[in-house]
């Protein structure tokens, strides 16, 4: 059984197929080297990254198959999937052979396993698109935390980096640690340590969530509520991160509600703002 071993990067995984033509091997494994169990008739080959094998890998795929089998190599290298190396170098086999008759072949063998996670990875950063929550820190930056099961970080940073090009924000991703910076200029990615921590809430966001979680429960109709249909569309996993599924304590928006107040003169004392009253949780029964 011959096994490549490679660093876990896109680069690393196109100079491990670079190297299974150069050497004309078939290789039964690719895989990170932490991941894997040795096994007794084992043969190994560590792949070196490099930038030229690289670019000759890239510029197979565009020639041979298109842009969209790259878009659908880089979408499925970002599956949580442990054999995602393996079906895509077996997927780009038979792509380099058959040419883009592999976007319409999906029945394949080969092909099918690469559509069925590059259909769980999109719909992965479809729901983070619509998930994402993001709140003012002190230091005037918008900040999101999410927890995808893919790595879908790369592919939504366009999109909001395009929806708010004109205000700085950081997406973190607790489960991969990697946090994506957006400065107005270009978005660019770094990994983080287990420990990070985000800067606090501006004092006046806290009041803003509050507002959102009470237009959140104004416009839910009781005798309509589903609980299995909301965990359907709203998987519970992102509960933790959305503003109107958390609890805001009361003693942590006095200083919000008193801020505000004192610059809104124009109301009658006797009449609270819009949510301000509204501290209460929101029930999450399941």
């Amino acid at each position: 059984m011959v096994v490549y071993f490679y660093d876990g990067s896109l680069e690393g995984f196109f100079s491990a197929i670079f190297d299974a033509y150069t050497c004309k091997d078939k290789p039964d494994i690719i895989t990170v080297s932490e991941n894997f169990q040795s096994m007794i008739d084992q043969v190994s080959h560590y792949v070196e990254t490099e930038q030229h094998k690289y670019e000759r890998v890239y510029a197979g795929i565009i020639d041979h198959i298109g842009r969209g089998g790259y878009q659908t190599v880089k979408t499925v290298f970002l599956s949580p999937s442990p054999q995602r190396e393996t079906i895509l170098y077996h997927y780009l086999e038979y792509g380099f052979k058959v040419g883009s008759k592999v976007h319409v072949d999906i029945a394949h063998e080969l092909v099918n396993p690469v559509m069925r996670l590059k259909r769980e990875t999109g719909m992965e950063a479809h729901r983070i698109r619509m998930f994402a929550r993001f709140s003012r820190m002190d230091n005037g930056v918008y900040f999101a935390k999410i927890n995808p099961k893919c790595n879908v970080l790369p592919l939504v940073m366009d999109h909001f980096s395009r929806r708010f090009n004109i205000q700085p924000f950081a997406i973190y991703d607790e489960v991969h640690h990697l946090l994506g910076l957006y400065d107005m200029k270009g978005w660019h990615l770094r990994y983080v340590e287990d420990d990070f921590e985000p800067p606090d809430c501006d004092v006046d966001d806290v009041h803003y969530q509050k507002l959102w979680k009470a237009f959140y429960d104004a416009v839910s109709i009781e005798e309509r509520v589903n609980h299995p249909l909301r965990r359907n569309f709203m998987p519970m996993r992102f509960w933790s991160n959305l503003t109107e599924m958390t609890y805001i304590d009361a003693a942590d928006t006095i200083g919000a509600d008193a801020d505000i107040s004192e610059r809104s003169k124009s109301g009658s004392e006797s009449t609270p703002l819009p949510g301000q009253a509204y501290t209460r949780a929101l029930p999450l029964e399941v």
